[in-house]
Parts: structure tokens; C-alpha cells; sequence
């Protein structure tokens, strides 16, 4: 009985800070030098950016549990452009199995 409840709260602290991989993509811009990321949990609200420099794909890893709606924009020499239409993840907390042996 020890070794179960040992065995379930290690599971349940490694389930508590699970995180998944995303990739958020977007189309070129012509003119474009950078493009910063904007993410946040709620709709519309986002924190600061970050510069991802000159790519088109940026991967992230996002905590479970939670929603994320994310914008990108495109920067060049005469700053930074409009913000995408909004990506929104939905990453689902993962579960743990715990099967009693024989």
C-alpha cells in the first residue's frame, strides 16, 4: 500500500507540470525581417511578444490544462505590421493511468 501512494503522488506531481509541444505557423510576408509571436490565455489578450527572427514556423511548449490564442506579425524596416487572425490551442490535461499489479 506504501509503494501505491508513492507511486501516485510521483504521478501526480509529473502530471501537474506536463507540458505539450506546439508549432504555430504562418504565410510569408513580403517584406518581412521578423516576425513576433503574441500568446495569452484569453482571447484577444496577449502578453508581451517574442521575436522569432526570420522564420515561418515557431515551436513552443504550452502547459496542460489550459487554453492559448496566439497572434503573429510581421516586422521590417518600417516596423511592425498588424497582428494575424488568432490561432487557439487547446491542450487537454493528460491523464494517468494506475493499474494495480497482481
Amino acid at each position: 500500500m506504501r509503494k501505491f501512494i508513492f507511486l501516485l503522488l510521483l504521478c501526480w506531481g509529473l502530471s501537474a507540470q506536463a507540458a505539450t509541444q506546439v508549432s504555430f505557423a504562418w504565410d510569408a510576408a513580403a517584406t518581412a525581417t521578423s516576425y513576433i509571436v503574441y500568446c495569452g490565455n484569453t482571447s484577444g489578450n496577449y502578453g508581451a511578444g517574442v521575436n522569432v527572427g526570420n522564420v515561418l514556423v515557431y515551436t513552443m511548449l504550452l502547459a496542460s490544462g489550459k487554453n492559448y490564442y496566439c497572434a503573429a506579425s510581421a516586422v521590417n524596416a518600417n516596423g511592425e505590421g498588424v497582428k494575424s487572425a488568432e490561432a487557439v490551442f487547446h491542450i487537454k490535461p493528460e491523464k494517468v493511468i494506475i493499474r494495480r499489479g497482481p
